[in-house]
């Protein structure tokens, strides 16, 4: 394109081309991250997908403050038009292209010429590169709100950077990508081209109907459910904890593509697998004999753990707290207990801040009440209340003597639990084993990242909104209760 063409003449050039058969700038993170999810986007039934939920809608929420507030810090009066067609918003995005609008927002770039199409969150002027447009360019800049900028996202950026070339009559060499903690981050194009080039052909495959395997727990929403259901209707080997895509595919080339063709193998030629150790192999055999007859077995002599006269089990609930233009930081609102002593019924205690500032003041009382109990034993799930109750202490100053009675008295019973016992369950996670065991939970609609945004509500109603308070502390009542289960299961074993 020369300079001089019109808005008109840009426009009838590059929309000549199929729009069905283009890639979606999108597309390309979503292959990266999950192809089969890509592979469900384009041939799944649509009435297969999960509904929309709380842990989701929370995480688009997170995003999208995100982009807003880089947008009125760093791209003030940006402008962006409605549009019903990306026919439609292309033409607006030539029009306020060639009006030479400093930021423009989340408008579409269209090159069906060449099969590809995209929305960039930012494009900005640059003054003194000339383009199709006059004497100026733009440049991409794309908004994440992740710290760590991912293959995946620099990726979806490019070709966003390459149908703006092609828009423009000129490719920039360089975009840029505003993370998490608002720092803008120089990419350069030309590392970037072989690989785009390359995922852009396999993406082409998918659209075309190449086939991606069923591999439990490899899809994202809105289709985890019905990959992971075709993966449990196959008896998929990838419903071994830590059978993931790579380890699933050289299992399935050496033979074993199903539970039990594993569950029946020896170890030594399981071995022989690629990526595949003896201690691996042996973990996969229990595993896959477990979930197969769907009870609990054996796997090797429990670790020695700590026991008191107080037994309690703990877990904390978390959520974001962020300014206007903050990074955000961790808050651990709600610090749950269940407590027993001399084979007494556990008892549920709440320590719970209703705002995000009486952080400290929750944890002061917390561990007042710690170092108050009769030789106690604090068991958890996982090291998230390990690593945070450190943090915790340090961030508000408390007496190290207090936070130190509790860390020299957590247990973590997962790697405990996992080691001693293969349970019937496609995860080592604290739900999947409880529920093997027979524990239920009182929601099903409330997760880890849907209690979140259940307590921004709560916060944000200035604490008036009690059913959130009310659907939070159920939650993680049963999260501890739930330990506790696990707990009870594993000795009973040893009697």
């Amino acid at each position: 394109m020369g300079a001089g063409m019109n808005v008109e003449d840009i426009y009838n050039q590059l929309t000549n081309g199929a729009k069905d058969g283009s890639i979606r700038a999108g597309w390309v993170e979503r292959y990266l991250e999950s192809p089969i999810t890509l592979w469900c986007n384009l041939h799944a039934p649509v009435e297969a997908k999960d509904p929309m939920n709380d842990r989701m809608q929370h995480i688009f929420d997170i995003g999208n403050t995100h982009q807003d507030r880089v947008n009125e810090r760093m791209y003030p009066g940006g402008i962006q038009k409605a549009f019903t067609t990306e026919e439609e918003g292309f033409c607006q995005s030539l029009e306020m292209m060639s009006e030479g609008g400093q930021f423009i927002k989340d408008m579409p770039l269209v090159c069906w010429s060449h099969g590809l199409t995209g929305r960039p969150d930012i494009l900005e002027r640059v003054d003194g590169v000339p383009s199709v447009f006059g004497d100026f360019s733009y440049r991409v800049v794309e908004i994440k709100s992740a710290k760590r900028l991912r293959e995946s996202q620099m990726l979806q950026a490019a070709l966003y950077n390459r149908v703006l070339g092609l828009v423009q009559g000129y490719e920039p060499p360089m975009f840029r990508m505003v993370n998490g903690d608002f720092e803008v981050v120089q990419v350069t194009m030309a590392e970037l081209e072989p690989r785009l080039d390359q995922v852009l052909g396999e993406v082409r495959g998918i659209m075309a109907g190449k086939p991606v395997d069923f591999c439990y727990g490899a899809a994202g929403w809105p289709w985890t459910s019905y990959v992971d259901s075709q993966a449990v209707a196959a008896n998929d080997v990838s419903l071994i904890v830590g059978v993931g895509t790579s380890v699933r595919d050289n299992l399935v080339e050496a033979g074993y593509a199903n539970l039990q063709s594993i569950s029946e193998a020896k170890e030594t030629e399981l071995e022989s697998v690629k990526r595949v150790g003896p201690a691996s192999a042996k973990k996969m055999v229990v595993s896959a004999q477990a979930i197969h007859s769907q009870k609990p077995l054996p796997r090797g002599e429990l670790d020695q753990i700590l026991h008191g006269t107080t037994e309690v089990f703990f877990d904390f609930e978390g959520a974001q707290e962020q300014g206007e233009f903050e990074i955000a930081v961790q808050v651990n609102y709600l610090i749950g207990a269940v407590y027993r002593s001399n084979g007494s019924e556990g008892e549920y205690k709440a320590f719970f801040a209703d705002k995000f500032d009486l952080e400290g003041e929750n944890l002061a009382v917390f561990l007042d009440w710690a170092v108050s109990l009769d030789d106690p034993v604090f068991y958890h799930w996982h090291n998230y209340e390990r690593t945070h109750l450190a943090k915790m202490g340090e961030r508000w100053g408390e007496d190290p003597a207090k936070v130190s009675f509790v860390l020299d008295r957590l247990e973590d019973l997962s790697p405990w639990a996992t080691k001693g016992y293969a349970f019937p369950a496609y995860s080592e996670g604290l739900k999947a084993i409880a529920k093997s065991l027979g524990f239920k939970w009182q929601q099903d609609d409330v997760s880890g990242v849907g209690s979140m945004a259940l307590y921004e509500s709560f916060v944000t109603s200035g604490g008036t909104d009690q059913n959130s308070k009310d659907k939070i502390i159920i939650y993680n009542e049963d999260d501890c209760f739930a330990t506790m289960h696990i707990y009870d299961w594993v000795m009973a074993q040893q009697t």
